[in-house]
């Protein structure tokens, strides 16, 4: 290393090191600090003075010890391998300690330099070929799964001089070399900070299926969009996250596990080993990436931990994959910007929080999308940040400043949660701007979509009405189809919008099934309060004479073909029924 680009420590507090002496260093540099070499990043200058954020435990570092400036921004290194291991919030590849805690200064590849990979080269791509960035030199089967294309990187173009033939090579192994003796290999990197460069944005024009019925029929979240998830302690946010995972039209999955409890994290990861994907019936793990910094480890790899998960979905997305970014929480992430804003003794915001939160929260949400890659094909990149607000209170700054740069809100709320309601999606609160974006999408495949679903929205916002009326003057001052709303209002919560997170038939509900519950509810409503208009039978006959009621909130037991058999004789069924019960 150049002697010109040391320098040493003049002052500590916590993960934050003042150092002088550096010669031209620039913010965001990473650099070596002390005898020990952590990483740390430069994030402020002042004069003569770097200031510098470390990414590990700072205990026992002393004035005037070594600061070396890499002369580089903070990189992660993009290539096979990516997938199915857990690194740290600077990739870091946790399986490879063998201990309970990450040793301070220790060093570990990213990717494994001995690995062989099969690499099969692009038939297009010859010797003579004029390269750009981000041109498929070839692939190589990473998992069952995934087939992963070698880029050539973003930044990188010239003539191609000389190609492999294929084989067995490790990363550090060229496979391409370009007429200005640019050596291409099977990985290269990238710095976490930089969005990954593409062609063009294209407009979002499909939803982003989870398999829940209230996310996917009344809050829907677009392919390549953002939404966020707030939730209080206890409704449910993990058991959430964890079903999106495994159920919800992506690729490729990247996990972002930042500054949650250790033990919760285990938990997790340990469940997430274990989950089989419905779609190819193999482990889950074989198309996700994950990073996971749990609450004792140090601050600032908190904060790096979010731009390397979403800077790995870019890179899959750059191959033609639909990713996504699940990242819980984005609170931790921004408790771990106060920490070192108070620490560099920045001017604060609201509740303590640096005053360019929301311009980094912004940041974040910006690299999802739809995009056209540099090599031509379609990819996306669609981030969900989950948002733990202390006390569930959604007006503190984290959730307000998420708010303005996603497009759908998934609030959960604690009542749901202590009722056992799963999952506690508030119908409320939450809310969806993706509706313009698919609806042609939707009413091509699913007719009277945007009908339907605005009927269940106005059955649940009048039940919210009457119960109002209830509470205050009591229910008998109710008509009979005003209960006979209250009652199809009970079937929606109870029957649609209620699943199970656990059952083998229930916990995934495809897209086909959910509209036809859905137009089934809706025309059973439409008869039944026929019938109670005409006083041919009241709720309470309902509920003590007929099947109606409970077939209606079972629907979520049948099968597809059940369900539509049953929706083509609804009328007469429900006529025959009525008829029976009045009888009786």
């Amino acid at each position: 290393m150049n002697k010109s680009s040391q320098g040493k420590i003049t002052r500590i507090s916590g993960p934050v090191i003042y150092a002088t002496g550096l010669i031209g260093p620039q913010k965001n540099h990473v650099v070596n600090v002390g005898y020990e070499e952590l990483l740390g990043e430069i994030v402020q200058i002042r004069g003569e003075i770097a200031i510098i954020q470390v990414y590990e435990d700072t205990s026992g570092i002393g004035i005037n010890e070594p600061v070396i400036d890499l002369k580089r921004p903070l990189t992660i290194q993009l290539g096979p391998g990516l997938i199915s291991t857990v690194f740290d919030g600077i990739q870091r590849p946790l399986d490879l300690l063998n201990t309970d805690f990450i040793p301070r200064g220790a060093k570990l590849e990213p990717l494994s330099s001995t690995k062989k990979w099969d690499f099969v080269p692009n038939p297009k791509t010859k010797v003579g070929t004029e390269l750009k960035g981000g041109e498929v030199l070839g692939t190589v089967q990473e998992t069952t799964l995934i087939s992963h294309k070698i880029l050539v990187p973003p930044n990188v173009n010239g003539t191609l001089k000389e190609v492999t033939q294929g084989g067995k090579y490790s990363i550090r192994e060229p496979i391409a070399l370009l007429d200005d003796g640019t050596e291409l290999y099977l990985s290269h990197e990238w710095p976490v900070r930089q969005p990954r460069p593409f062609s063009k944005r294209l407009p979002l024009t499909t939803p982003f299926l989870t398999g829940q019925r209230i996310l996917d029929y009344l809050f829907p979240l677009a392919g390549g969009g953002a939404a966020m998830i707030p939730g209080g302690f206890g409704t449910g946010k993990t058991v959430l996250e964890r079903t999106l995972a495994k159920f919800s039209s992506t690729d490729i999955m990247v996990l972002t596990l930042c500054g949650e409890r250790g033990n919760e994290i285990a938990d997790a990861l340990s469940s997430f080993m274990e989950l089989e994907d419905p779609r190819t019936k193999r482990p889950m793990i074989e198309r996700t990436c994950i990073i996971a910094n749990t609450s004792n480890m140090p601050v600032a790899a908190r904060e790096a931990s979010i731009y390397a998960g979403v800077t790995m979905a870019e890179y899959y997305r750059d191959m033609g994959y639909r990713c996504s970014v699940l990242a819980d929480s984005t609170s931790r992430w921004a408790e771990a910007l106060r920490e070192i804003s108070g620490r560099l003794g920045e001017i604060p915001g609201e509740e303590g929080f640096p005053s360019y939160l929301p311009k980094l929260i912004g940041q974040f949400y910006e690299r999802a999308g739809l995009t056209e890659t540099l090599s031509g094909d379609k990819g996306s990149v669609t981030i969900i940040g989950a948002v733990s607000p202390m006390g569930g209170d959604f007006s503190e700054p984290v959730t307000q400043y998420s708010l303005r740069f996603t497009s759908t809100l998934w609030g959960l709320e604690t009542e749901l949660a202590r009722a056992r309601h799963y999952p506690a999606i508030s119908w409320k609160i939450s809310y969806s701007g993706s509706i313009r974006e698919i609806t042609n999408y939707m009413e091509e495949q699913y007719s009277n979509w945007i009908e339907t679903r605005g009927k269940i929205q106005k059955i649940l916002q009048e039940e919210e009405e009457l119960e109002r009326i209830v509470r205050l003057i009591g229910k008998d001052t109710l008509s009979e189809t005003q209960n006979g709303l209250l009652l199809t209002a009970d079937i929606i919560k109870e029957g649609f919008l209620q699943q199970s997170a656990i059952s083998e038939t229930d916990a995934y509900c495809p897209f086909e099934k959910t509209d036809l519950m859905a137009r089934t509810i809706i025309r059973a409503h439409e008869a039944i309060q026929g019938h109670l208009h005409n006083k041919s039978i009241t709720v309470e006959q309902l509920y003590d004479k007929t099947p109606l009621i409970e077939e209606l909130k079972r629907l979520k037991e049948f099968s597809v073909f059940e369900i539509n058999d049953y929706y083509i004789n609804l009328e007469t069924h429900i006529d025959e029924e009525i008829a029976r019960g009045i009888a009786l």
